[in-house]
């Protein structure tokens, strides 16, 4: 038999026209039959729309579309399977059924539709997937969560697991022991795909309501999201959190954002869901600009075109935000690796990685970035014809000298901290920062190249000189005595780098023994780390995959995993943020991405007389 074949849409994109899929009523043996309904957005017609997860395209099952075959992906007729009523026809948008994929024009037309879609839906169903993993119990768990964090904070209750036992879970809260299924089936929910997706940001967003299924269970976002605060506020929630957490987090926030009429940048949003994964690398830009409010026709001119590949798509992102901007930010933007497709200095969004860029880590959709490196100077830059290189104006401000070890990041993309992660970073931590210390000078010297005490840059290095008192003297003190208290509690054993060889290794081995001990106890009767993070560690995340740095005049700083000694450190026009790069053939420069070096990072080494051209390649 032939396959379904769509009929065209309008081209005029005014029109708004778009694609429901309206699903006949059935039993869950029958096969699922749709028919297709062309209507406009603006008579707000009404239908559901479906949040999930492709799947493996390559696994696919028919359905009935207008009495012809349509293939989709198991994973959506999976969940058509579960929405379908046995009475009522079911009115539902989903992109794999409502856009011809086919067709090129099409998709880039009904993509900028996007944001009306879900915005004007009845309601957005969230998709998580077959019921496994004891998610049924997981899902009939998050209400009483959800409960239990409201009576939490009416009650002002502060205790954690280990003081809440069983008796306070179920006397309190009527919540299971910790040791109940239940707990494990609702963290495993959020080990789930759809929870890293790209797409599924501006579908969050944008919405008007919103319900989460995994199989036949039923809960709301807004549930599922206070069952995950207090999970984590009395600390039961360590051993299984992953990055989807605070993925999920960030969904919630962009989504009050967005309702109270904020709207970001499309840098910011790019920065903010980095870790974010498409199947398509172009989908990473065209996936957010629903929500920019930069990428208009007044703005960035943005408009999705699957024509282009996704280093065009990049490469024109950048220029776009170059020229527009007048200011470096998208240069702040790191690279994971070298690229024959991309130019240095070109970022490839759709990758992954976890090094923060310092133009917005650390601050909120209403702070700006804090530093200006190159004070109030304005970005004038220069293409090469076929704009692959491009020109800086700028001057070289020093040489790197020395780099410490990387800071790793803990927890991988899907893995919670397990007992053996946190002891050997138990052990790892010290060590590392004993490196930096000795790199920054600590160990010889007792004041830094600006004349101040060298231990109170190096704390501020270690946050990048952030400060969210805005630079008041009682918040700065109050800072240092944070920074204080982490160091004497991580460095409780760094005494036993000064033993010597062999004792330090019989000594540490011993050390270990005895912590491994108790991790394993701990493991054996699931008791989480119940010690707080302090306060000054909470604000180091802009350490994460960068380096401690020396320069040949005595700076110190944080640079990328990437940076090596001999790599220049830049001010150029237009920089917020002082740049890291290498010597290339023919004079040019390759872009390694920011970096904080402290001392310069309000403009004290800038001097616009003495910028000239840089070439970056």
């Amino acid at each position: 038999m032939e396959s379904f074949r769509y009929a065209s849409l309008p081209e005029d994109i005014e029109d708004n026209t778009i694609r429901i899929a309206e699903i006949k009523p059935g039993q869950r043996d029958d096969l699922i039959s749709c028919n297709i309904k062309h209507v406009r957005l603006a008579d707000q017609p009404r239908y559901e729309a479906l949040s999930y997860c492709w799947g493996d395209p390559a696994l696919n099952k028919s359905i009935n579309c207008m009495g012809k075959p349509l293939a989709i992906t198991t994973n959506l007729y999976l969940a058509l399977r579960q929405l379908q009523s046995p009475s009522e026809t079911r009115i539902l948008w989903l992109d794999a059924i409502c856009i011809n994929q086919q067709d090129i024009d099409e998709r880039n037309q009904q993509v900028r539709l996007m944001r009306q879609i879900y915005e004007n839906a009845e309601r957005v169903i969230i998709w998580l997937g077959e019921e496994a993993d004891n998610s049924h119990h997981g899902m009939r768990l998050v209400p009483k969560l959800a409960e239990a964090n409201k009576k939490r904070d009416a009650l002002g209750d502060t205790r954690v697991i280990t003081e809440l036992q069983r008796s306070g879970l179920r006397g309190v809260y009527g919540l299971p022991d910790r040791y109940d299924d239940a707990w494990r089936g609702f963290f495993a929910i959020l080990q789930r795909p759809w929870f890293g997706r790209g797409w599924v940001i501006q579908e969050v967003a944008v919405a008007s309501s919103i319900e989460m299924f995994c199989g036949r269970e039923i809960v709301s976002l807004d549930d599922f999201t206070l069952a995950l605060v207090f999970s984590n506020s009395i600390w039961l929630a360590q051993k299984y959190l992953s990055n989807n957490y605070g993925r999920l987090m960030t969904m919630v926030l962009t989504r009050q954002a967005f309702k109270s009429g904020a709207r970001l940048s499309l840098l910011s949003l790019l920065l903010r869901y980095r870790m974010a994964l498409t199947t398509d690398p172009r989908d990473k830009v065209f996936a957010l600009c629903g929500l920019a409010g930069d990428v208009g026709a007044d703005g960035l001119h943005i408009r999705p075109n699957y024509r282009l590949p996704a280093h065009e798509v990049h490469h024109d992102l950048a220029v776009r935000m170059l020229i527009k901007s007048q200011n470096l930010d998208i240069l702040s933007v790191q690279n994971e690796a070298e690229s024959s497709t991309y130019p240095s200095w070109v970022p490839d969004v759709s990758q992954p990685i976890m090094t923060g860029s310092l133009v917005g880590l650390g601050y909120t959709h209403l702070q700006t970035c804090p530093y200006k490196a190159s004070r109030d100077s304005k970005a004038a830059p220069k293409f090469s014809g076929d704009s692959r290189l491009i020109a800086l104006y700028g001057l070289v401000f020093d040489i790197i000298t020395q780099t410490g070890e990387t800071q790793p990041l803990l927890m991988g993309d899907d893995d919670a901290v397990t007992p053996i992660k946190d002891l050997r970073e138990g052990f790892e931590e010290p060590r590392r920062y004993i490196n930096w210390r000795s790199i920054a000078g600590l160990l010889t010297t007792k004041k830094y190249v600006t004349g101040e005490d060298l231990e109170d840059a190096y704390w501020q290095t270690l946050i990048a000189g952030y400060n969210p008192g805005k630079g008041r003297l009682a918040d700065k003190e109050q800072i240092k005595a944070h920074y204080v208290a982490w160091a004497q509690h991580s460095f409780k054993h760094a005494y036993l780098r000064r033993l010597p060889s062999p004792l330090f290794e019989y000594a540490l081995a011993g050390t270990i023994v005895i912590a491994l001990c108790w991790h394993i106890f701990r493991f054996l009767i699931w008791l989480p780390s119940v010690s707080a993070p302090h306060n000054f560690q909470a604000m180091m995340g802009n350490t994460l995959s960068r380096r401690l740095v020396k320069t040949d005049r005595g700076y110190i700083g944080l640079a990328g995993d990437a940076v090596r000694a001999g790599d220049l450190i830049l001010i150029c026009k237009g920089g917020k943020i002082p740049l890291v790069a290498r010597k290339a053939d023919k004079g040019r420069l390759k872009l390694l991405g920011d970096c904080y070096v402290h001392g310069i990072m309000n403009g004290e080494a800038f001097d616009e007389q003495k910028c000239k051209p840089l070439w970056f390649c």
